[in-house]
This record gives C-alpha cells, structure tokens and sequence, in this order.
C-alpha cells in the first residue's frame, strides 16, 4: 500500500510538468485553461469582431459584447470548445434575423422607383433607388425639393401622383418613407410648397437610415460567414 501510494504521487507530480494541451494543476487540484485558440481560429475570431465593431457602429448591437465574452471564457478556460460552438452559433443566428428585413426592403424600394419613375422630376431619385443608391436618391429629393416652386402645375401633379403611389409601398421597413411621401404629396396638392420640401427633406434623411440599416447587415452577414468558418 505504501509503494502504491508512493507511485501515485509520483504520477501527479510528473503530470503537473508534462506540456499537454490539456494540462492541470494536479497537485494543487486545479483546471487549466479549457481550450486554446490556434492561430487560424483566433484570426477569425479577431476579423468577426472587428466586422462586428463596425456594424455596432451603424446600428447598435450587443453581439460584440457578447462575442467578446465568449473570446474571454475560452482564454479564462470557463467554457470549452463544444460549448464556444454553441454559443458562437447562437451568435451566427442572431446576425441572420436581419436578412428577411433587408431583403424586403430592398424589393420594396425597388417597387416605389418604379413609381416615382412616372415623373420626369423624379426619375433621378427613381433610378438611383433601382441602382440601390440611397445616398444618391437622397441627394435628388434634395434637388428636386429646392426647385418646387419653379416647376409647371402640370409637373407638380405629375410628382403628386407619382409621390401618393410610392407612398402606398407599406413593406415592413419603409413605414416612415412612406409616410414622409404621402406628406409630401398631401402638401403638393395643398400649394403648400414650404411644408412639401420638409416632408422631402424628411425622406432624404430616411433613405440614409434605411443606407445605414442595410448596410448594418452586410457587415453582419459578413461576420457570419467568418463564425460558420470556425
């Protein structure tokens, strides 16, 4: 009994110095870490938050934070690496969400350039939508906000109508676009020019958030792809 207890010990104390990538504190009974990052999955991990900084950046998001806590927990060896699986899977789902919304706004805004197409004012903007150009459209609502009291009646009933048919565009994303139209229009019809290039300038200011909210999930999706390549 005494050379088994002698030989056991001897078997800790040997263990304590091996370099295994498992490794413990066997004498002092303690865990080491629980995983270990190589260099590929920490240079993934370190491009998905950065990818994710950026999309914080343009939206704000807790998936940093929450990226970041599992980075620590592997370094801490307080979760191993089935468990930093799940988790980043989560994540990866979470950064999916945005996909159906996007997708639809994009189709939506698609449909309201068509629209607005029906007015030769405001075929800048309705090509610069089709072309996904958000910042651009905006700058021609600008544009064509600046110049309304010089167009013909004609002209202007020909916006009206082309306003109040995009306006009518209620995909989930574009509420308040379509609101800001409608208004537009409604003031056109009223001669009430100052009011109307409000509501104009409140769409420009619209189609930046709505560049912004898009451009969110690009980054997210990007993000996503870098976590399922872990």
């Amino acid at each position: 009994t005494l050379y088994l207890a002698a030989a056991m010990i001897l078997v800790f104390v040997v263990l304590n110095f091996v370099p295994l990538p498992w490794n413990h504190n066997w004498l002092a009974l303690q865990a080491g870490r629980a995983f270990s990052l190589n260099v590929k999955e920490a240079a993934i991990l370190a491009q998905t938050q950065e990818l994710l900084r950026k999309a914080e950046q343009l939206q704000q998001s807790e998936l940093t934070e929450k990226l970041e806590e599992i980075v620590d927990q592997l370094q801490e060896g307080t979760i191993d690496a089935q468990q930093a699986a799940q988790m980043l899977n989560q994540i990866k789902n979470q950064l999916e969400e945005g996909n159906l919304d996007a997708a639809s706004i994009t189709e939506g805004l698609e449909e309201m350039a068509k629209d607005l197409a029906q007015s030769e004012e405001l075929e800048p903007t309705a090509d610069a939508l089709q072309d996904r150009e958000l910042k651009l459209a905006a700058d021609e609502l600008r544009k064509l906000a600046e110049k309304l009291g010089m167009n013909k009646p004609e002209s202007s009933k020909e916006i009206q109508k082309s306003l109040e048919q995009a306006a009518q565009n209620t995909r989930p994303g574009l509420e308040e676009l379509a609101k800001l139209l409608k208004e537009a229009a409604e003031n056109l019809k009223n001669e009430q020019q100052q009011q109307a290039q409000q509501s104009l300038e409140g769409a420009a200011q619209e189609l930046g958030t709505i560049q912004q909210r898009i451009e969110s999930q690009q980054l997210k999706n990007l993000a996503s792809q870098q976590i399922q390549s872990l």
